[in-house]
């Protein structure tokens, strides 16, 4: 498996063999899409939460917490999710961006 595009040249050789097959990305990101269209705009957390909450029910592949925002930015790189130029968060803490599944022909509000 080519995991260049995946993990950096100089990421240790554990980095390599933790990227998953590319179904199993392919399942996280169609889920994350669907939770984007059904729950609807949402950050990064908010999105690991509801991923983690509705997974067994929908027979998602299991993840480790960081690779819903990864796949997540995967999705925008590929414009099928937008940045919606709202933040959100709780007061001291730092501001979230609020993404959403992008509609046809949409175009990022902010990059």
């Amino acid at each position: 498996m080519n995991t260049q595009n995946l993990a950096r040249a100089t990421d240790p050789h554990t980095s390599h063999d933790a990227v998953p097959p590319r179904e199993r990305r392919e399942l996280q990101k169609s889920a994350i899409l669907w939770l984007l269209r059904t729950v609807g705009p949402m950050t990064d957390h908010e999105l690991t939460w509801q991923y983690d909450r509705n997974r067994l029910r929908h027979g998602w592949p299991a993840t480790q917490r960081d690779s819903v925002r990864k796949r997540r930015a995967e999705l925008k790189n590929d414009g099928r999710v937008v940045n919606t130029g709202e933040v959100s968060g709780f007061p001291g803490l730092p501001a979230s961006t609020v993404w959403a599944a992008a509609a046809e022909g949409a175009t990022d509000v902010q990059s």
